[in-house]
């Protein structure tokens, strides 16, 4: 997943989230965007199985076109979707 977001990607059984954000150097990956995603985390065994999930202190943007299938949500807690 490119640093700009995603858009109308696809992920299928992956081993935790669908799309994930982190924060290797401080400002990588803030302000991503996700739009039009679909997620199936069905292989997932760890505690995420989330659609999208952003490192802590980073904004990420869900749009709620975005869909998730055998997992916890399209977003981790705390991230809005809209």
């Amino acid at each position: 997943m490119s640093a700009a977001g995603g858009t109308d990607d696809k992920s299928r059984h992956t081993t935790n989230n669908g799309y994930e954000t982190h924060a290797q150097q401080p400002g990588w990956s803030c302000s991503t965007g996700f739009r039009g995603n679909k997620s199936d985390p069905s292989g997932a065994t760890g505690a995420g199985r989330y659609s999208n999930y952003s490192a802590s202190g980073c904004p990420v943007t869900v749009a709620a076109d975005n869909t998730v299938t055998s997992g916890h949500g399209v977003a981790n807690p705390g991230i809005p979707v809209g």
